[in-house]
């Protein structure tokens, strides 16, 4: 995180600035700003402030009243997926559980509600979850995207993406830019990992599916708004 711009960013929006302008001044994305500054209230002067700034067409309150309504929208949409995700769960597949299973352990959820997202280093689990998303909700390969994250001491990147294409089916076109790791200075140049081909993410930018998988292992717990559905 860029510790240095989040703090004069919240300093910004404390004093009045809107996100747009904190941006541009910083020089950092919008979305950066909108998530440091998002707990942040502005007193009902700061507000006339802003909307006077933009103008009636594009004041403050129109944009807040708008990111409202998107915001119970999604969530909407959201509930609508996680309750289909609870019908498939009623089916009890053996295949389907297994694999709602899997990503409930494996799986990147807090915080995440939009994209389906898997790290790990054995391919069968990999190969297995991908399966899954392929039977039970239509996924195609060209939406699967995937990156290796490891250090290139015994292999280089190229090798370990190389390993991960054979071993998951899937092409340049699926990769991503990958990550290679440095070693520590404290480490003597040793690892004690004997991952030889790393770490592979799979990703797949699919709220449906996500909310789905959601709703199935919400049955299968019996359980409601888990901490990390956010």
């Amino acid at each position: 995180m860029k510790v240095q711009e989040r703090e004069k960013a919240r300093s910004l929006r404390t004093a009045g600035k809107s996100v747009k302008e904190i941006a541009k001044e910083l020089r950092v994305s919008r979305g950066s700003v909108s998530r440091w500054v998002m707990d942040i209230v502005l007193t009902k002067q700061q507000k006339k402030v802003l909307s006077d700034r933009m103008g009636m067409k594009n004041s403050y309150e129109a944009r807040v009243a708008g990111s409202r309504a998107n915001k119970t929208k999604c969530l909407s949409l959201r509930k609508k997926c996680q309750e289909m995700g609870r019908v498939k769960a009623r089916a009890r597949n053996p295949d389907y559980i297994a694999g709602c299973m899997l990503y409930w352990s494996e799986g990147h959820r807090k915080n995440n509600k939009n994209m389906v997202h898997m790290c790990n280093s054995d391919p069968n689990i990999l190969k297995l979850f991908l399966k899954f998303l392929f039977n039970f909700f239509n996924v195609k390969k060209k939406e699967v995207l995937f990156c290796v994250n490891h250090y290139d001491d015994i292999v280089p990147l190229e090798d370990a993406e190389s390993y991960w294409m054979n071993q998951l089916g899937l092409t340049k076109d699926n990769r991503r830019k990958g990550c290679v790791n440095n070693l520590s200075k404290y480490s003597f140049k040793k690892r004690s990992s004997s991952l030889k081909y790393g770490t592979c993410h799979l990703r797949v930018h699919r709220t449906d599916v996500l909310q789905e998988i959601y709703g199935s292992i919400q049955e299968y717990g019996h359980f409601e708004n888990p901490e990390w559905l956010g």
